[in-house]
């Protein structure tokens, strides 16, 4: 799992002396031969500094009173949600991770890091679970990309375009 992290930048090696506060990860069982990283950021006493706007997200008790009799509703796992969605520059040296009990895979997997023989850490680069504000980073992030993957709506060759001229039947 960590491989993953590693290439895909999430987590980036960093020097001890830029390590400002470690966070807290643990393992999760999922399934018979997987497990789950999960990375709290409740830990790293940075959830009290931070700070948040109002972002309500809806539970399934308050999802439940919404609905009316033949509605139906679905519950997704985004999975990898939060990782697609950076954290500011500021916290990244907040954010560190102690790789050490990984050095020989990394050693292994990674040769170009040169990762020296005493403790290593990586830097957590994306939105974490735990923190106030990951939430609305995450949906701030997603519609922003929403909107650049739609691209110009008033472009004839996008596929989304809508053209509003009304056309008269006869």
């Amino acid at each position: 799992k960590m491989k993953k992290f590693l290439e895909r930048e999430y987590i980036k090696i960093t020097p001890e002396e830029d390590v400002k506060n470690l966070t807290h990860y643990f393992t999760v069982p999922k399934g018979d031969n997987d497990v789950h990283m999960v990375f709290n950021g409740t830990k790293l006493g940075l959830t009290d500094a931070l700070w948040a706007p109002s972002f309500w997200l809806p539970n399934a008790t308050s999802m439940l009173r919404t609905l009316s009799y033949g509605h139906k509703m679905v519950d997704i796992d985004l999975g990898e949600h939060f990782l697609n969605h950076p954290i500011h520059q500021t916290l990244i040296k907040l954010s560190a991770v102690d790789l050490t009990p990984f050095k020989r895979h990394i050693r292994t997997e990674f040769p170009e890091l040169n990762v020296n023989d005493g403790l290593v850490f990586g830097v957590w680069s994306r939105a974490w679970m735990g923190a106030k504000p990951s939430p609305e980073w995450a949906v701030r992030f997603y519609y922003i990309a929403d909107e650049f993957v739609r691209g110009n709506e008033q472009d004839p060759s996008n596929p989304f375009f809508f053209d509003k001229v009304v056309i008269n039947a006869v």
